[in-house]
């Protein structure tokens, strides 16, 4: 009836066209049959999905993915609790979940709607503040205690002056040291500058002068013969001897104590400015000093041993940096070697400070665990955390960030090939359906056609809209673990029917496989 009604002429003409469309027509009311029997299954199947409430299908969703994974909501549930147990309450559901629940995350992602912004700009805040976080949990490893790694090691440092205030007022009662030890020392350049200096350290804290220096006998006096005026019997001049010089001024404990602080000062300016051949030199100068002190004066060592000195807190601070810095991890044992055990807490702050830094200087959406996996600071962090318990929590908390950033990748990253040519199948059936019915293979046609329109409405009913999305978001960015658990109830309802067979396959084999109209020689001879 369509060619006779469609063509051109008269009877006679109109009679020839539909008989040549005959084979045509009778093909495609022969493909008609089961085309509306497959319709009829589609919708079947499909209508209840496709007029559920976006929240159910988005739940059901993340529930079947769960399954997939072989995960609980539960487990999921544990996972955030043991991170905020951490203090790491940054850790979301989508950072437990499973490879399958995170493709469901990244699907909400790409879906447009309030769901795309705040998935990614919820995951690229969180990526920005890592190396914070990070830098928090080097700190708790190594023993900072404070906001921070420096103020945990000003605190030591102070708290380690106070203790030594009283051994040093002791040793400042001693009388003065004296010898040819310290005739000399008090003739060299940088101590006479360190002399000038301490008095004006003292005068501006209004220090007596009387505690820095005082006056002691001359055992070198300057003696001067004088004429007095007379002579003697035999008409010689008398003379007489007039001493000059008779005291000297010489450091007291405190005054020695407080050139010896100079000349720390100098030797760290020294080193500041690259001068390293004047620093080893006032520096040797100073060592031989602080050593003659401690041996005359054994109060002063004994403070000596509780504080040291600024200097000494500075240089163990260093240490540490220097060994974040080391080659390898044997010569950053080699630089704790020497350090007594009860003295290694500022050397593991000036460790973490150092790593601070590093993480600062690290790009913000930088993945900033990757540098702790090298085997050069595992060896290193051997070396400063000794505690297998402080270190395993470190070793956990540096793997729920690993985690976090696998996610955030997962769900704002591109698509694997894989996903790609899965999410366009729908194309590729649709344009193989067209090229069948063109080519005169109906039925293969109806098949792809069966199988292209059964993908699609497949897609609609387990799919995203906006709110499926928006809630979709929400479950996975949650660290809230009831919120997590109330998903149990549906995911016991789904989980055995994950693994059922899927009927848009079968649909489309068979399509692709339907036997054609004719042999390709006689459709290329034509």
């Amino acid at each position: 009836m369509t060619g006779f009604a469609g063509a051109d002429g008269g009877v006679d003409n109109r009679t020839d066209q539909a008989a040549r469309n005959l084979p045509l027509a009778a093909g495609l009311g022969a493909a008609a049959v089961p085309a509306t029997d497959l319709v009829s299954l589609i919708f079947g199947r499909f209508s209840p999905l496709l007029t559920r409430d976006p929240v159910a299908r988005g739940d059901e969703m993340l529930v079947r993915s769960m399954a997939r994974d072989e995960q609980t909501p539960e487990q999921i549930a544990q996972a955030v609790e043991a991170a905020q147990a951490a203090g790491q309450s940054e850790y979301r559901a989508v950072d437990a979940a499973g490879r399958n629940s995170q493709r469901v995350g990244a699907m909400a992602a790409k879906t447009p709607g309030p769901a795309r912004n705040d998935i990614s700009q919820t995951l690229a805040a969180r990526q920005q503040e890592q190396g914070q976080r990070i830098g928090s949990y080097v700190d708790d490893a190594l023993g900072a205690q404070g906001p921070d790694a420096y103020a945990t090691e000003q605190g030591i440092v102070n708290a380690r002056r106070t203790a030594a205030q009283p051994l040093y007022d002791e040793a400042y009662k001693a009388p003065a040291p004296q010898g040819a030890f310290y005739d000399e020392t008090l003739g060299r350049q940088s101590v006479q500058d360190a002399i000038r200096s301490a008095e004006k350290v003292a005068a501006e804290k209004q220090i007596p002068i009387s505690d820095m220096f005082t006056e002691v006998p001359n055992p070198n006096p300057t003696k001067t013969q004088v004429l007095t005026g007379l002579v003697d019997p035999n008409g010689n001049p008398i003379m007489r001897t007039e001493v000059s010089d008779e005291t000297i001024r010489v450091p007291t404990v405190r005054g020695w104590d407080l050139i010896k602080r100079e000349l720390d000062a100098k030797v760290n300016q020294l080193y500041k400015a690259g001068d390293t051949t004047a620093a080893e030199a006032v520096k040797e100068t100073r060592n031989a000093l602080r050593g003659q002190l401690s041996t005359d004066v054994p109060k002063y060592g004994e403070a000596l041993a509780k504080y040291a000195d600024d200097s000494t807190s500075l240089e163990a601070i260093q240490t540490g940096r220097d060994l974040i810095n080391a080659r390898n991890a044997d010569e950053a044992k080699a630089s704790m070697r020497d350090i007594p055990e009860n003295k290694r807490d500022l050397p593991r702050i000036g460790a973490a400070r150092e790593i601070g830094v590093k993480l600062e200087n690290q790009r913000a959406g930088q993945d900033k665990t990757l540098s702790f996996d090298t085997p050069n600071m595992q060896g290193k962090l051997d070396v400063l955390v000794d505690d297998p318990l402080v270190r395993a929590i470190f070793n956990q908390r540096l793997m729920r960030e690993r985690d976090m950033v696998r996610a955030g990748r997962a769900l704002t990253g591109g698509s694997s090939t894989y996903e790609n040519l899965v999410d366009g199948q729908a194309v590729g059936d649709a344009g193989s359906a067209l090229t069948a019915l063109l080519s005169g293979n109906i039925m293969r046609a109806a098949g792809l056609a069966g199988g292209h329109a059964l993908g699609a409405l497949s897609r609609a009913a387990t799919g995203m809209n906006e709110e499926t999305a928006t809630h979709v978001g929400q479950r996975l960015l949650s660290n809230d673990p009831q919120e997590i658990r109330s998903l149990a109830d549906l995911f016991r309802q789904v989980q055995d029917h994950v693994h059922a067979p899927s009927l848009t396959p079968a649909v489309g084999s068979a399509g692709l496989n339907a036997p054609r109209t004719g042999n390709s020689d006689d459709r290329r001879g034509r």
